[in-house]
């Protein structure tokens, strides 16, 4: 085994309701044949999930208030009410929790690695939704997911994510605007909160990449909390990072605009 993917499973309200993300979950789980697996959930979401027993999975009971990204609660809170394209006020009428939830990607990743649930070279996030589009003639196709030759290959020395805006005139705009920066280090035109750059539901990196990737996302995270600067999602921040930081990742694309599963068919 050459990587170590984190992913979790809580039941709160987000944009789909406890059934569609089950399903979602079940087919991932389907798959693990070729990479560690580690869920993070609470007792309560806990009991939805079945490994059938899988021995390259593990789940790590944890609750929300024992997330690294709790401690801004304060902060969640206050940025909820002016996001508009999340909270009570949008279509999807989500909780703030979900937005910290999708904050801590990064140190679920870190907690893996530390606490060697399984050791391996490269480490990853995978949304447990992201197979949500496999059918039952098509699992076995990726029973070999990732291949090994394709994990091999990514550079050590990048954190590797994914476009899924290919329009260039756009993203070269977006890079000189997050450039443009404030004395404070923030950008002095606010990244648009409705346009999409870059997908957070997956990313690989070499595990000594981790800690700091840990560390500069919270770096950024804070500086936008205590500046009242939106955080829409964690694509704001993650974008904001790689473009303040270019020779750290290494972007992917697809053939395919807002393709924000690239990794599910490159990796085979």
């Amino acid at each position: 085994m050459n990587i170590t993917f984190s992913s979790c499973f809580y039941i709160i309200k987000s944009k789909f309701c406890k059934e569609t993300y089950i399903n979602w979950m079940n087919k991932f789980i389907s798959i693990v044949k070729n990479f560690y697996l580690v869920i993070y959930t609470d007792e309560i979401s806990n009991k939805y999930i079945d490994t059938k027993n899988n021995p390259y999975i593990k789940i790590i009971i944890k609750p929300m208030t024992n997330f690294y990204n709790y401690k801004y609660k304060e902060f969640w809170i206050k940025n909820h009410k002016q996001n508009y394209l999340l909270n009570e006020n949008s279509i999807y009428n989500t909780e703030w929790e979900l937005n910290m939830l999708w904050s801590e990607k990064i140190s679920f990743v870190e907690e893996t690695y530390k606490n060697k649930y399984f050791i391996t070279e490269y480490y990853g996030w995978c949304d447990i939704g992201y197979f949500r589009n496999l059918y039952e003639n098509s699992i076995k196709l990726y029973y070999e997911w990732p291949l090994d030759i394709k994990i091999l290959s990514f550079n050590k020395e990048k954190i590797h994510y994914a476009f899924v805006n290919n329009d260039n005139l756009f993203m070269n705009n977006l890079k000189k605007q997050v450039t443009n920066k404030s004395n404070m280090g923030l950008p002095i035109i606010s990244i648009p909160p409705d346009k999409v750059s870059i997908a957070g539901g997956f990313f690989i990196t070499y595990k000594d990449n981790i800690e700091w990737w840990k560390k500069t996302y919270d770096d950024k995270l804070l500086l936008y909390f205590q500046n009242n600067h939106l955080v829409k999602d964690d694509q704001i921040i993650i974008v904001d990072c790689i473009f303040s930081d270019e020779k750290m990742f290494e972007l992917h694309k697809s053939n395919i605009d807002e393709d924000y599963f690239l990794f599910k068919d490159s990796l085979l």
